[in-house]
Parts: C-alpha cells; structure tokens; sequence
C-alpha cells in the first residue's frame, strides 16, 4: 500500500537553468498534499535530495546544509510549504552521507518520515532513468517525470501527476476524479469547478473562467482579467488525465458588463492597486495569480 510519496527536486520539482519550479509543480503539490491513501491515512510527502557533502560531517555542518538548501532551493520557488516540517520530510545526502541511488538515502528518508512504512509503501518521482531502475530494485514503487516510458507510471506534464499518483494509491477509489484535474483546468484559467452530471468519462459543470478584458475606458486598468461563469466539459482518459476541455465561454454581453463593473470600481475608488487611487473601503483589490496573471478580486475571496 503506498502511504509516502517521495521527490526529486532537481530537474523535476525545479529547473535547474531558472531555479523555479516547472509550469504546474505547485499547483499538482497543492492537490497530491490533500490525498488520501487506501487505508484513509493522508499521504506523506518527502524530498530526497543530493546536496553538498560537509566536511566534516557534524550536526551542525549538516544542520547549516539543511538550512541552506531550505533557503537556495525550496524557498525562492515556494516549494517548502509543502514539506513541512523540514526534519521529517526533508533527506538530503548532506545528512545522509550517501548520494542518490544509494538505497541508505531513502532508507533514512522513510525512517525520519516517522511513518513506520518500508520502501514498498512508497513511490519516487524523478526524471532520471538509472535512479527509477534502482527505486524498482528496491521495491519503491518509480514513476518518472518526462516522456512516458511502457510498464512504468508516468507523466511529462505536471497537470498529469495527481491523476497518475492518485491512480497508484487507491487505485478504484471512490476519490472524485475532478480533484485530479484541478492542475489542468487552472492551465486553461479555469477554476472553482462544480461538477453538475457525468456520463462515463465526460464530466458537466460550472467553473469561473478568467477572461481578459480589453476596453479602453478601463485605463490602467486595461487588460486585468476577472473571472466569469461558464459552462464546462470535461474528458477524461481511464487514468483520470484530462483529454478534453471544452468550455462555452462567457457571452459578449456577459463581458460587456464586466467591463462597466470595473469602471464602476474605478470611479468610486474601490479597487486598490498600484497606480490606482483607492478609497478608504476598498472592496476589490488587483493581485497577480501563480501564472503572473493580474487578476481583479474581492478583498477576502482572493483564490491563488
């Protein structure tokens, strides 16, 4: 049964090349850390990271290591909230004194996870091919981020992974699969889906759309994107991966009233934001989303 997830972060949570997290790491953690496994406990995250080897290895050198790399590698991506407490779901071989495929590395992983699981209760995601074959011996469960090879679970994009993962731990589980397709409809600016009918692998409902809008009354304001009720399909593969998104879209006058809303904000100065002169009871307030979208919200419903 699996019950720890563990991850590579090099090259697989994060570029290397711009030290952030690839398109879509975030937003997959945020949905993988709210899974439970098949006997309802939740499912336990953990990093297992190469990283410098101190010289000489004593608690503190180790402990700077650590900090460290909380600091450089998980902090500027925003990454460590989803790996907290760092002693128990953080292993890297500056601790360990053993680097990556090194079976004592993820030995000591799953012993400072305090899960009391084997390496057989876990999974390991990385994009490097020798180090999956090595997890396999292990009898750690692989699956591997990048081109999707037979007989292994896998995935190239990261809107993919909480279908893949979930599949593995608790496969036929009553889990509604639109909690796995969260990632893959925010690719496409949708969110807040409420599901209305399903038929098969075609699911109905509700979403928010963001939209932008373009009107030259909108001043500074022009290109925000707010967002807008539509109508939405969805098509999923057996594995729960997203195939089809097939949304209406709001109508021209749906749109058109968006636009007068917002230059109703503006002129009663109820919009803070830079740039803006704002009223002493701003209701609404100008916020850039994960996708670096400027986006219009109410103060106190903001959804990142």
């Amino acid at each position: 049964m699996i019950r720890v997830g563990l991850f590579d972060v090099g090259e697989t949570l994060i570029d290397s090349a711009s030290r952030q997290p690839f398109p879509g790491v975030a937003e997959a953690l945020d949905v993988i850390s709210e899974f439970t496994t098949a006997d309802g406990r939740p499912l336990f995250l953990a990093i297992v990271s190469d990283f410098y080897l101190p010289r000489p290895r004593t608690e503190a050198s180790m402990a700077a290591m650590e900090a460290r790399y909380r600091d450089e590698v998980l902090g500027p991506g925003g990454l460590a909230k989803f790996f907290q407490p760092f002693d128990s779901h953080v292993t890297l071989s500056s601790r360990s004194g053993y680097s990556k495929p090194d079976k004592r590395i993820f030995d000591l992983a799953v012993a400072r996870s305090g899960t009391g699981v084997t390496l057989d209760d876990c999974f390991f995601v990385t994009e490097n091919a020798d180090h999956l074959d090595k997890c396999q011996d292990y009898g750690i469960q692989p699956v591997r981020f990048g081109p999707v090879v037979e007989d292994m679970p896998g995935f190239e994009d990261w809107a993919d992974a909480p279908a893949v993962i979930g599949g593995l731990i608790a496969p036929g589980s009553a889990r509604s699969p639109m909690s796995a397709a969260v990632p893959q409809l925010f690719k496409r600016g949708l969110s807040d889906f409420r599901q209305t009918g399903r038929q098969g692998r075609r699911v109905r409902g509700e979403a928010n759309q963001l939209v932008q809008l373009d009107d030259p009354r909108l001043g500074p304001l022009n290109g925000v994107y707010v967002a807008l009720p539509t109508q939405v399909t969805v098509e999923l593969a057996s594995s729960g991966r997203v195939t089809e998104v097939a949304s209406a879209g709001p109508g021209s006058d749906e749109v058109a009233d968006a636009v007068n809303f917002v230059c109703s904000l503006m002129k009663s100065r109820s919009i803070a934001g830079e740039g803006l002169t704002t009223g002493p009871r701003a209701t609404h307030a100008i916020e850039q989303d994960q996708a670096g979208r400027k986006r219009l919200v109410r103060r106190g419903y903001s959804k990142r």
